[in-house]
């Protein structure tokens, strides 16, 4: 089978969530600019579907939205990172787009102005989530 005409969805949602990553944790991670070049040069991760992305993003927002607080130092308003991600859905693709823009807006629907999480609580569950796709890449 000719994989070439096909979509990666994997690489270019790690592409995205990179910029994303970056944007909550206030600084670029290597590893992950690292795992997105390779997805796309070596065309892993052709098994990772839409769906199975939305599935683990959905975890992800579930880990980062039951943290909501304000007790924490450093917290980032849950209503603008959500806005950012839905922004970056947009950027996916039909395909993709069709599966995260309404799982984050659902979220949004949910949270308040002035709704904030931990910054390291994001970035870990952001985090998390690539791990969890880099090991269902791997077993294809």
């Amino acid at each position: 089978m000719d994989t070439s005409c096909l979509i990666n969805h994997y690489s270019k949602f790690l592409r995205e969530i990179y910029f994303f990553h970056g944007e909550v944790s206030g600084s670029f991670n290597r590893e992950i600019k690292e795992l997105y070049t390779a997805v796309e040069n070596q065309n892993h991760g052709m098994n990772i579907t839409p769906s199975k992305i939305k599935s683990h993003l959905e975890v992800c927002l579930d880990e980062i939205f039951s943290d909501r607080t304000t007790e924490s130092e450093e917290t980032l308003n849950l209503n603008t990172m959500l806005n950012d991600l839905n922004q970056m859905a947009r950027h996916l693709g039909d395909d993709l787009s069709m599966k995260i823009v309404p799982l984050v807006s659902m979220y949004l629907e949910e949270t308040k102005e002035s709704d904030t999480v931990s910054k390291k609580g994001a970035k870990q569950a952001i985090e998390n989530m690539i791990n969890r796709l880099k090991k269902c890449a791997k077993s294809s």
